[in-house]
């Protein structure tokens, strides 16, 4: 069937937000994984220390089942920290520029379809940019410069 162009930009809004929502799956993923490593960890440690002290009788071999034991420890921290939590961010950094994007193509379309020039519909698109979002996960700074009469307020009151 056909719709309405006043319902696509709904349903344009509609399909980014069960996107979004879906991405941000594996992002909770790597998340919970990561916080979960320094635990695995201590666990290690602690199944070390049960086996150094299962066997005192040989005093030449705790130093090393000691050893073994922390590094189950250090593992863990390592794991969680040095690459798990850099993951994530990386993850969630690649996302939202993804989306960015897709926020952008949304306002156009639903703005060209509401009966705005082309020209008119992706200058909408761009300035729909959330500066502060922007500038928060990137450490470019992006100028965008104001550009008066550029369009009328009923146009912008209509795509909004």
């Amino acid at each position: 069937g056909r719709c309405k162009p006043a319902e696509i930009g709904g349903i344009l809004t509609a399909e980014l937000q069960s996107r979004e929502a879906e991405a941000s799956r594996s992002i909770k993923a790597v998340a919970m994984i990561s916080d979960a490593l320094p635990g695995v960890g201590i666990v290690a440690a602690v199944l070390g220390i049960i086996n150094t002290m299962s066997n005192l009788e040989d005093p030449e071999s705790v130093g090393q089942k000691v050893a073994a034991a922390l590094s189950g420890t250090f593992l863990g921290i390592f794991l969680a920290y040095g690459i798990g939590v850099p993951i994530g961010q990386l993850i969630t950094l690649n996302q939202t520029q993804e989306f960015l994007y897709y926020h952008i193509v949304q306002r156009s379309v639903s703005g060209f379809a509401t009966g705005l020039s082309p020209i008119m519909a992706v200058e909408i698109g761009r300035r729909s940019l959330d500066i502060e979002t922007v500038s928060r996960n990137y450490p470019i700074r992006i100028r965008v410069e104001p550009q008066p009469n550029l369009f009328s307020l009923h146009a912008l009151q209509q795509v909004l």
